[in-house]
């Protein structure tokens, strides 16, 4: 395979992982890129690195790894995804979702996941309805968007609240206020690929601090994630659809209760030092087992499960009787006998044909309807 990774940093294990697997990487910053929108209704939007042409073909698979600039850098990924038909791991959606934590938060709850309790208010006028709502201090503050533990403030005294309360709303700057949750400044990472946690560590914070985060200057140690855990970060990145790889921080607290703190789409590379894992082997190995189906294929669902999705019919096998199995060129074939505008409609990448194409799965089989 011939691998785009985008990212902005220097990626020393991933690089690793693919010249193991015997692949070729292209490691771009996303801002090297440039793109272009059509004025034609049949789309013919394209994607420039500088003043070149990017052609279909060029890359098999994209790995995004972003950071900073992601507005813009999530626009690249879906550029190719899109209009390129390049499979992406991740789609721009599923990382704007996990830098977004009372989203994320908002997701987790909708699919049964226990998150902290927690506001997140727009105003500073009813500072003292929202302490009492999250069972008093002391309490976390945090940033709505950030990682590795920026932004985030323990407020332990009334004075203390209503001053930075004050301080951040007047600056516009979006915050959560969340409970506070006593377990000796310990939670754990653990990196999902694909539906499978393939690697986890405890992190530990320094005495003097709250956050155990390992770029703070927290320890860490290996683990294996019990059970419950593995269910609850399997069912949290299965619930953000197009992410597939991220790292899932859980919080346990005094009683083993667990919490899930946060979804990070681009988890550090620190792990891999304490578990020895390299978990970025898993992640080309997703790869190669999936970058045939291309960016129009939607990655987040099983193939043969797609018309029960759309609300076609069962899954197959149990196909309602009026659907019919054919291959794709031989509905290709009855379309345009039938007088039908195959290729104007190929163009629209929003029409039916390409839900018959999602439809098409590795063997060469899809189920229609007809024409």
């Amino acid at each position: 395979m011939k691998i785009l990774v985008l990212t902005g940093s220097y990626q020393d294990n991933l690089e690793k992982a693919i010249k193991e697997r015997g692949h070729e990487a292209e490691f771009v910053n996303p801002k090297e890129f440039n793109l272009v929108i059509s004025e034609n209704a049949g789309g013919y939007d394209q994607i420039y690195k500088g003043s070149e042409r990017i052609t279909r073909g060029r890359y098999d698979c994209v790995i995004s790894r972003i950071g900073s600039n992601r507005e813009f850098a999530t626009k690249v990924l879906d550029h190719f995804k899109r209009h390129l038909d390049v499979f992406c791991v991740q789609t721009g959606d599923a990382i704007n979702i996990c830098s977004d934590k009372f989203r994320t938060a908002q997701i987790m709850s909708e699919n049964g996941i226990r998150v902290p309790k927690q506001i997140y208010a727009d105003t500073p006028e009813h500072a003292q309805f929202l302490v009492k709502k999250l069972g008093g201090l002391p309490l976390i503050l945090k940033e709505l968007s950030g990682s590795k533990g920026k932004g985030l403030i323990l407020l332990e005294s009334a004075r203390q609240t209503n001053m930075t309360l004050e301080s951040y709303y007047s600056s516009g700057r979006k915050i959560i206020l969340q409970q506070y949750i006593e377990n000796g400044g310990k939670d754990e990472r653990h990196i999902v690929v694909n539906g499978d946690v393939v690697s986890s560590m405890e992190r530990q914070s320094p005495k003097d601090d709250i956050r155990a985060n390992l770029s703070l200057s927290g320890t860490g140690r290996a683990i294996e994630a019990d059970p419950e855990t593995k269910e609850i970060c399997i069912k949290a990145v299965a619930a953000i659809p197009g992410l597939n790889f991220a790292g899932v921080d859980i919080m346990k607290d005094n009683a083993g209760t667990p919490y899930l703190i946060e979804i990070n789409s681009n988890p550090g590379e620190l792990i891999v030092d304490i578990t020895g894992h390299n978990h970025f082997l898993d992640l080309v190995k997703y790869c190669e087992n999936n970058y045939k189906k291309g960016g129009k294929t939607d990655n987040t669902t099983p193939h043969h499960n797609a018309a029960a999705v759309a609300g076609m019919g069962e899954p197959v096998p149990g196909l309602p009787s009026k659907m019919k199995k054919e291959t794709f060129a031989d509905w290709e074939t009855r379309c345009k006998k039938a007088g039908f505008d195959f290729e104007a409609a190929t163009a629209n990448t929003s029409g039916f044909v390409k839900f018959y194409r999602d439809l098409y799965d590795e063997t060469g089989e899809c189920y229609t309807i007809g024409v």
